[in-house]
This record gives C-alpha cells, structure tokens and sequence, in this order.
C-alpha cells in the first residue's frame, strides 16, 4: 500500500505514517466473535488456542474459559482434554479441574491401577 502524500502550506511534501498492526491469535478459553476475541461463558469450554467454545459436556462443570471441572468419579486425561469418562473403580477418581488426578491408592488410565506399599 503507497502511503498518502500531502503538501503543506509552505509546498514541503508530508506523508501519513504508515502504521502497521499485528492481532494474536485467540488463546485456548476464547473464541473469535465478530473479529474480537471473547472468554467462553459460563457452560461453554475450550482447551485449544484458535478453536471455538464448546458446550460443556456430561458429568463435568464449566465454569467460562479452559475450566472444564470433572465431577468426582469421573476422569479426563489431561488439562488439554475434552474427554470426561466414568471411572472404572468407585471412589478412585477425584474428578475436579484436575482430573486426570487419582485418589491415593489408584493411578493410571481412568484411576484403573491399583498402587499399594512396597512389599520389603
């Protein structure tokens, strides 16, 4: 784009600045609505940057951006998942907004493994 050229009064040639913008891109718990990017409400989740807000699933509690809370008894595989699954062992999975996390005794996927003490 050629910049607009003016002359002053007095015949000196002036340019208008050219000014140049760069936009970010929406990070995950946002979603792009008309240009500008905007939290995810309440009910609504996103765990990935550039991607729009999702409905909350099943069994989980989202409370607006990238919190996405698992119920107790329920697990997800990382904070980056959409995934919310019944887990296999009741009372093993502590459900939250970490819940990919296993109550004490259990570990694994879905909380499915037993962890005891080390025998000596």
């Amino acid at each position: 784009m050629t910049p607009f050229k003016y002359e002053i009064a007095y015949g000196e040639p002036y340019t208008d600045p050219v000014l140049n913008f760069t936009f970010r891109n929406c990070t995950k718990g946002q979603e792009l609505v008309n240009g500008i990017c905007v939290d995810c409400i309440v009910g609504y989740f996103n765990v990935e940057a550039n991607s729009e807000c999702q409905i909350c699933p099943a069994n989980a509690n989202c409370l607006g951006t990238d919190k996405l809370i698992a119920d107790v008894g329920y697990w997800r595989s990382s904070e980056f998942s959409s995934g919310v699954y019944r887990c296999l062992a009741n009372g093993a999975c502590k459900g939250g907004l970490e819940g990919w996390l296993c109550e004490t005794g259990y570990e694994g996927l879905l909380c499915h493994e037993c962890v005891g003490p080390l025998d000596d």
